[in-house]
């Protein structure tokens, strides 16, 4: 293996053993040591020194090589291990411990493995008194001041061996699993699993960065079972951390820098004090609640928004108390009287001591699509009411998600009982037998097939038994060169 290899394994060697107190390795085709971690020493009591470039795996595991050999001989043939074992330490004290063996792919060949062994004493004996090796008086635990802070490092201590789960985790540090969920989310703003995923991202993204490894290595070195998978969960981090890149800078800055970067946004941003006193806004933010020319430094946010709802007071002192929040449709009324529809973002900002010093808020003004949405629901129920005088049925297939949907109107023209559910996309089943059925049944083909539009007469037979004289007319939508959806009318033109 060459030179350029080996500081590509130390160097990323020597990253992962600042995180982690795991024994980190790595043995070539030859069984011979290419790396290993500052835990060899503190577990075997060698130095990673004298093993790199010089040691066999059969030298350091001894008595283990023999029972560890079908591991070896399936990493090899290109499956990942993972298996528990009673490691002694040189000193003599035993490790429950967990080892993963990870193949190093070359050009579609194994090269070598990647070996990642954890001590998982403290899960394995939960509740139990503590063995003979580990000189613990019988009967005596291991209090726990912090539970929720203990169960914190335990995610930091096994980023590289597996979510420990919810129940050990509990067990070990005494503290229900009701109550581990619940605290754990009230003081970390995620699920126990969530921040587990959250800590194993922020570490590959660093990685990443730094270019010391590829993705798919971090991907094994964090036991994800695939590449793909990694890569789904990195890309949500990575959008999540985008979408809070704003909020981390300002909280970065001191006040004045705050102040300048606020005034000159171009979104509505205002930055308020814990007294919930305005410090600085954008000028969109002005701009959209109407306050040219009126003073807001130095006044309180209630002083200018006298009328507000109790919800939108709420979720300001959750603010104030750490949590952010976001959401829509939470409106209050402007000084003409005039109500507004919001967009909003409230969230903590944090002095250099790292204590609260206000509150953030974004918002975007959404009242003129509130507007438009209401308008366009009164249009559609007109119009709805107005096919419902006309008898104009609507129709449309998907074919992307393959659904189907007929609208009341069409079913009542068809007249099919409430639980009828569509036999075909088109209704043909209902068209008379024969040429009235053939030209329907083309015009459909060459609408999905040739992009042609129609607009037909026919007869049907109800699901009653009853003739109907419709007009059927069908439209199509492509993408790609295929038909992606069709949409139409059908009316009742029956003559009484």
């Amino acid at each position: 293996m060459s030179l350029d290899i080996n500081r590509k394994f130390f160097e990323l060697g020597f990253d992962v053993t600042r995180h982690t107190n795991a024994i980190l390795g790595y043995w070539d085709k030859d069984l011979i040591c290419r790396f290993a971690s500052d835990a060899y020493k503190d577990w075997f009591g060698i130095d990673p020194l004298d093993m790199i470039g010089k040691m066999s795996l059969e030298e350091l595991l001894g008595p283990l090589y023999e029972q560890n050999l079908p591991h070896i001989k399936n990493v090899f043939e290109g499956k990942v291990q993972v298996f528990e074992k009673q490691i002694k330490r040189y000193n003599g004290e035993i490790k429950n411990s967990i080892v993963t063996y990870c193949p190093d792919f070359q050009n579609g060949e194994v090269n070598g493995f990647y070996v990642h062994i954890a001590d998982i004493s403290n899960l394995n004996q939960t509740n139990k008194v503590y063995n003979e090796e580990l000189s613990i008086p019988t009967g005596k635990f291991i209090i726990h001041n912090d539970p929720i802070e203990d169960v914190r490092k335990a995610l930091q201590q096994n980023l590289f061996t597996g979510f420990p789960g919810i129940s050990a985790l509990a067990k070990n540090y005494f503290i229900s699993e009701s109550k581990l969920k619940k605290d754990f989310k009230a003081r970390y703003n995620r699920s126990v699993f969530a921040y587990y995923r959250f800590l194993q991202m922020e570490l590959a993204h660093s990685y990443l960065n730094e270019k010391k490894c590829s993705k798919k290595q971090i991907s094994v070195l964090l036991n994800f079972t695939n590449t793909s998978n990694f890569l789904i969960c990195y890309k949500k981090y990575t959008n999540e951390k985008s979408s809070h890149e704003l909020v981390e800078e300002i909280n970065k800055v001191n006040d004045d820098r705050y102040k300048t970067f606020i005034a000159q946004a171009p979104f509505a941003i205002a930055m308020l004090d814990n007294q919930l006193v305005f410090k600085a806004v954008s000028q969109k933010f002005v701009d959209d609640y109407q306050l040219v020319g009126k003073p807001l430094i130095g006044f309180g946010f209630y002083h200018i928004f006298s009328k507000i709802e109790d919800k939108l007071i709420k979720i300001h002192q959750a603010a104030l108390n750490g949590k952010a929040n976001n959401g829509e449709e939470v409106f209050f009324e402007r000084e003409n009287g005039s109500r507004i529809w919001l967009r909003w973002d409230v969230r903590p900002w944090r002095t250099h001591e790292g204590k609260i010093g206000g509150i953030l808020i974004f918002t975007e003004d959404i009242t003129s699509l509130k507007i438009k949405e209401e308008e366009n629901h009164e249009v559609l129920e007109i119009l709805n009411k107005a096919n419902e005088l006309i008898k104009i049925g609507v129709w449309k297939k998907n074919f992307k998600n393959n659904t189907v949907t007929w609208d009341q109107v069409m079913r009542d023209i068809l007249e099919v009982p409430k639980n009828y559910k569509e036999c075909s996309e088109f209704a043909l089943e209902f068209y008379k037998p024969g040429k009235n059925k053939k030209v329907v049944e083309q015009a459909f083909a060459d609408a999905i097939n040739l992009g042609k539009s129609f607009d037909l007469k026919a007869e049907i037979i109800t699901y009653k038994g009853n003739l109907k004289v419709i007009r059927v007319v069908g439209y199509s939508e492509f993408r790609n060169g295929e038909c992606e959806r069709l949409f139409g009318i059908i009316q009742d033109i029956t003559k009484k």
